[in-house]
C-alpha cells in the first residue's frame, strides 16, 4: 500500500515537473519567437518591395544550398553535443573538457565547411540556378557557413545544459542585428545585398552565442586538453554525428531538392512564394518546436534508461504541445490573407491556399514531432536515420511534387498535411513496437479534435460568401480557444 502510493507521488511529480518544463520552454521563447516574428515581419517586407518576388527566390535558393553544406560540414555534432553533454554527471571538470572538446571539433568542422563551399562553389551554381553566374557569391557564402557551423557549436552547449535564458537572449540578440543590416544592403546593393546579408546574420549568430556560453560557470572557460588525449570522447561524438550528419544533410538536401525542382517547373516566383508559406507557418509553430528542440530533447535522453518516464514525457509534451498549436492554427488560417499582405506584398497571394493547409499540417506536426525524438534519445542511430533519413526525404519530395502536380501551391499544403498524418501512423508503430512509448487514449483524443479543428478552420475559409466565411472562421477560432483554455485550467489543476 505505502509502494503504490510513494508510485502515485512520483509519477504525480514526474507529470508536474514535464508539464512544467514544456510550458517554460515555451514561455521562454514566447519572447523570443514575438521578436523573430516582428524581425521577419520587417525582413520579409523589406525583402519583398526591395528585392520583389524574384529575388526572393534566389535568396531562397541561396539559403537552401547553403543549408546542405552547412550540415555536412557540422557532422550531426550539433545533436551529438546535447545527448553526450545532457547526460553527464555533476563533475564539473568533466564537463569542461566535454565541452572545449566539442568546441574544438564544431571548430575544425566550420573550417572544413568553409572550404568545401569555397571548392563546390561553380558546382552549386550550376545546380541550384543552372548556370555559373552565380559562382562568386558562392565564394562569398563559405563565410557564412564557416561562422554559422562554429555557431551551431555553441547553441548545442547551451541547449546540452537547458541554459534557456542566455541561449534565448543570444537568438534575439543575432535576430534584431541581422535584420538591421539585411534592410540596408538590400536597399542600396537590391539582389546582391543577399549573400551580405547572410554573412553579416551569421556572424552576429556566432559572436551572440560564444558570448553566452563563455557566461556558463561550468562550460565557458576553455581548459588545456587535446583531441588525441580524449580519443574515446571524440570517437563517440563523431560516431553519434555521422549519422545525424546524415539526416540533416538529407533533410536540407530534399529542401534543395524541391527548390530547384520547382524553380524548373514554374520559375523562381513559385519558389519565393513556396518559401514564403513555409517560412510563416515555421515561425509561427517554431515557438513550440524551438522549445522542444532545446528542453524536451535533452529531458527524454536523460530518460532513455526509463521508458515508462519517457512515455509520460512524451505523452504529456503532445498534450501540452497541441494546446497551444490548435488556436494558433486555426488564427493563421482565419488571418492568412492579413499576414500576407503585412509582410510581403500582393504578388504573394497565391500562396494564401497553401498557407492555410500548412496550418492543419502544423498540429499534425505537433503529434508526430514528440515521437521522432524517441528513436534518437534512445541512441538508435540506425532507426533514426531509417525514419527521418530515407523514409522522410522520400515522402516530402514525393508530395511536393505530387502535390503542385495535382494542384498546384495549394496542393502541396495538402499533400504536406497527407505526409505528417502519415508520420504520426508510422513513428506511433515505431515507438510502441521498439520501445514500448505510445501516448494514451487522452491524449490521441485531444489529437483528433484539434486536427478537426484545424480542417474547420480551413473549409470555413473556403465558403462563397465572405460574411459568412468570416462567421464561421470566428466561431472555429472561439470554439479552438475555448478547448485550449479547459485543458489549460485542468493542466493547471493537475499540477
Amino acid at each position: 500500500m505505502a509502494e503504490s502510493r510513494q508510485n502515485g507521488v512520483e509519477t504525480a511529480r514526474s507529470y508536474a515537473d514535464s508539464v512544467r518544463g514544456a510550458f517554460s520552454a515555451m514561455g521562454v521563447y514566447g519572447g523570443v519567437q514575438a521578436v523573430q516574428i516582428l524581425a521577419g515581419m520587417i525582413r520579409g517586407k523589406s525583402a519583398a518591395l526591395l528585392l520583389g518576388v524574384g529575388g526572393m527566390g534566389v535568396a531562397s535558393l541561396y539559403a537552401s544550398a547553403a543549408a546542405v553544406v552547412q550540415q555536412i560540414a557540422v557532422a550531426g555534432l550539433n545533436l551529438a553535443v546535447v545527448r553526450e553533454i545532457s547526460g553527464m554527471s555533476d563533475d564539473e571538470e568533466s564537463c569542461r573538457v566535454a565541452a572545449t572538446v566539442s568546441r574544438r571539433l564544431t571548430d575544425l568542422c566550420a573550417v572544413g565547411g568553409a572550404i568545401l563551399c569555397l571548392l563546390m562553389s561553380p558546382l552549386l551554381s550550376l545546380l541550384t540556378f543552372g548556370s555559373y553566374e552565380y559562382t562568386v557569391g558562392f565564394m562569398c557564402l563559405s563565410l557564412m557557413v564557416g561562422m554559422s557551423v562554429a555557431a551551431t557549436g555553441r547553441l548545442a552547449l547551451l541547449q546540452a545544459t537547458r541554459s534557456l535564458r542566455p541561449l534565448a537572449g543570444a537568438t534575439i540578440c543575432s535576430t534584431v542585428v541581422s535584420v538591421v543590416v539585411a534592410v540596408p544592403l538590400y536597399w542600396a546593393f537590391s539582389v546582391n545585398g543577399i549573400v551580405p546579408a547572410m554573412i553579416a546574420g551569421s556572424l552576429s549568430g556566432l559572436w551572440f552565442y560564444s558570448r553566452a556560453v563563455g557566461r556558463l560557470r561550468r562550460y565557458g572557460g576553455s581548459v588545456g586538453v587535446r583531441l588525441r588525449d580524449h580519443k574515446p570522447l571524440v570517437r563517440r561524438l563523431l560516431r553519434s554525428g555521422m549519422s545525424l550528419m546524415a539526416v540533416g544533410a538529407m533533410s536540407v538536401g530534399v529542401t534543395f531538392a524541391v527548390n530547384v525542382w520547382l524553380r524548373a517547373e514554374a520559375g523562381e516566383s513559385s519558389v519565393a512564394m513556396y518559401n514564403a508559406a513555409s517560412s510563416v507557418s515555421s515561425q509561427c509553430a517554431s515557438l513550440v518546436f524551438m522549445a522542444m528542440a532545446m528542453d524536451y530533447f535533452p529531458r527524454i535522453s536523460a530518460l532513455a534508461g526509463d521508458r515508462k518516464a519517457m512515455s509520460d514525457v512524451v505523452e504529456h509534451q503532445i498534450c501540452a504541445v497541441l494546446t497551444v498549436l490548435a488556436p494558433m492554427s486555426c488564427l493563421l488560417s482565419a488571418m492568412a490573407p492579413l499576414v500576407t499582405g503585412l509582410l510581403f506584398s500582393s504578388e504573394f497571394d497565391g500562396m494564401i491556399p497553401m498557407l492555410r493547409w500548412l496550418s492543419v499540417a502544423m498540429v499534425l506536426k505537433g503529434v508526430s514531432y514528440p515521437l521522432g525524438y524517441v528513436p534518437l534519445a534512445m541512441g538508435h542511430r540506425r532507426l533514426y536515420f531509417r525514419l527521418e533519413g530515407v523514409y522522410g526525404t522520400v515522402t516530402v519530395f514525393t508530395a511536393v511534387a505530387a502535390g503542385y502536380v495535382a494542384g498546384g501551391l495549394e496542393g502541396i499544403g495538402v499533400a504536406m498535411c497527407a505526409v505528417y498524418a502519415l508520420d504520426i501512423a508510422v513513428y506511433a508503430m515505431v515507438c510502441r513496437r521498439c520501445f514500448g512509448v505510445l501516448p494514451g487514449g487522452r491524449t490521441l483524443s485531444i489529437a483528433g479534435r484539434s486536427v478537426a479543428i484545424a480542417v474547420c478552420a480551413v473549409m470555413a475559409s473556403g465558403l462563397p460568401d465572405r460574411v459568412w466565411a468570416y462567421a464561421a472562421q470566428a466561431v472555429v477560432c472561439l470554439v479552438a480557444l475555448t478547448a485550449s483554455w479547459i485543458e489549460l485550467c485542468r493542466i493547471k489543476r493537475d499540477i
